[in-house]
């Protein structure tokens, strides 16, 4: 019946952002230019509806002519827009399938003129934060012993996809020098739907968040974390039930909507931050990204190379901390612990910056748990692998836990063949997989972590095995199926592994604590490890 028109009291501030909402109620409606007044109208005639049967247009109409009369001007709109919310509903301006763009010509980004005034250095790219702020995104550094992050960074990593459907565990070390921070996130789509895994830092607490796909599960740690100090996290989740426990509290649990217990993760993983909180669940509510330093990320036990296995990473540096000074000498790998570090030590050299050398080759070898050898060689090798294996062995235990000789492959296929001698809960424990089923027995008649020299022999011949210690009774055991070769290429360790847990299938949680010594292969070749291993890693001579 007639147009309702109505005019802001103040004009519109050139080069600068103004904010505009306008209000409609049947015919009666106001308006409001940033904090000026509100201003009322009215349309005109008796109807109170109004019905919209064509598309939005923002910015300008694909035909301007034709609605110059109706909208009172001939010209489309120059300038920028940040945001658009119609009834509670926030437009998204991308044009691909996570926005709500359907088309657009002649459009870029407002942002240019912001870049244009930034000089990145080292190949670094410019992007803007804002219409009026631009940063810097530096590529990932390639020295960096602990990643820090500066609430624009994040490092990619492959997703874990799959292979967590029903059980994940997350344990990551931290030190936030911000209250506010995503430091963690994996999705399964780009759309704003699917599964996802995130942790955040929300005002100091720890928040857990996953979804199963019929709504998230939100679990939040008990009290906040200081800020520049080191925290242990420890996430798992099991179908729908997830855990938090952060340092040595309570563990907080909660479980997820709906029926749904699997997890399927295809997009890669985030450390850090994350590019565009767009791409992410949209019942994630992250809105910060981490400030500070991440010094470990463990999933299920295998430690995240957090430099070598990196995708890509923007503005990661490096956290300050011993291990950046490289306090370890001779070739020694430097392990932060906290605010502490660990040196692992080559062969022949000790201390804690590996500053000792032990020149005696023939000194029996002390193992602390986390120390190995290493052998390739082919006479050690022929008497190991194949239809049958004797191996005698002197131990001196000092911890009831630990893998003493153990050859496998590198990771389990489901049919791995594997051969290892270790204690549990102080007694000698046995086992074998020739490829056809595996086998374990446990030496239970007297237990050997008491500190004194104990000899061990086993015998292998096809399926059929024994085992005994010192002078008492052997025991038997038989592996299933018909395999009767032992098939490994990967070499014999001693004391333990590079990476105990994952190299044996859980089987071990850690390696040896104690003295070995009269280590014999096959009756007749004595290995002498100082000398004959490719490599040793903390290893002492026996006390």
């Amino acid at each position: 019946m007639g147009d309702g028109v109505i005019r802001s009291d103040m004009p519109v501030v050139l080069n600068s952002w103004n904010t505009l909402t306008i209000y409609r109620d049947g015919w009666m409606a106001w308006m409001q230019l940033n904090q000026g007044q509100q201003i009322s109208g009215q349309s005109k005639g008796l109807f109170s509806r109004i019905t919209f049967r064509l598309e939005t247009f923002l910015g300008g109409s694909p035909n301007i002519t034709q609605i110059a009369k109706r909208v009172h001007s001939s010209n489309g709109f120059i300038g920028c827009v940040r945001g658009l919310q119609i009834n509670d509903r926030t437009y998204d301006f991308r044009s691909d399938n996570r926005g709500d763009t359907i088309d657009g010509v002649d459009i870029e980004m407002c942002t240019s003129d912001v870049c244009n005034k930034i000089s990145c250095l080292n190949n670094g790219q410019c992007v803007a934060l804002s219409p009026d702020k631009g940063i810097c995104l530096c590529p990932l550094e390639t020295d960096f012993m602990i990643p820090s992050f500066n609430g624009s960074s994040y490092l990619q990593f492959p997703g874990l996809g799959r292979t967590f459907l029903s059980f994940i565990e997350v344990k990551i070390v931290l030190k936030p020098i911000s209250p506010n921070g995503l430091f963690l996130y994996n999705g399964n789509r780009m759309d704003g739907s699917g599964d996802f895994v995130l942790l955040n830092l929300i005002h100091g607490f720890v928040e857990f968040r996953f979804d199963l796909g019929s709504g998230p599960a939100v679990i939040r740690s008990r009290h906040p974390i200081a800020m520049n100090e080191w925290h242990t996290i420890v996430i798992s989740r099991t179908g729908r039930q997830g855990i938090l426990q952060v340092n040595d509290e309570t563990p907080v649990t909660a479980h997820s909507y709906g029926a749904f217990s699997q997890m399927s993760l295809s997009l890669n993983l985030f450390v850090g931050g994350v590019p565009d909180f767009k791409d992410i669940q949209r019942n994630a509510f992250a809105t910060n990204l981490f400030s500070g330093c991440i010094q470990s990320v463990i999933v299920n036990n295998r430690p995240l190379l957090l430099l070598e296995e990196a995708l890509s990473g923007v503005n990661v540096v490096d956290c300050p901390h011993h291990c950046s000074g490289q306090p370890c000498l001779k070739g020694g790998r430097c392990e932060p612990q906290l605010d502490a570090y660990l040196c692992h030590c080559p062969l022949r050299s000790f201390g804690k910056n590996c500053e000792q050398g032990i020149d005696d080759l023939d000194v029996n070898p002390m193992f602390y748990g986390n120390s190995y050898f290493e052998f390739t060689n082919e006479e050690i090798m022929k008497r190991v692998i194949g239809s049958k294996i004797s191996v005698e062995l002197r131990v001196r235990a000092f911890s009831p836990e630990g893998v003493i000789f153990w050859t496998g492959v590198r990771e389990s296929t489901g049919f791995s063949d594997w051969f290892s001698i270790g204690l549990s809960e102080g007694f000698v424990k046995l086992g074998f997989d020739l490829g056809s089923g595996e086998v374990e027995t446990v030496y239970n008649v007297s237990r050997i972590d008491d500190g004194q020299w104990h000899d061990i022999h086993v015998l292998r011949h096809q399926r059929q095995a024994s085992i005994k210690v010192d002078d008492n009774i052997p025991y038997k055991a038989t592996s299933p199926g018909s395999q009767i070769q032992l098939n490994t290429k990967s070499g014999l360790f001693l004391g333990g592994l590079e990476d105990t847990p994952i190299q044996t299938f859980n089987k071990y949680k850690r390696g040896f604590i104690g003295c070995v010594s009269h280590i014999i292969l096959a009756t007749d070749y004595h290995i002498k490890p100082m000398s004959e291993a490719i490599r040793g890693i903390n290893i002492r001579s026996c006390v």
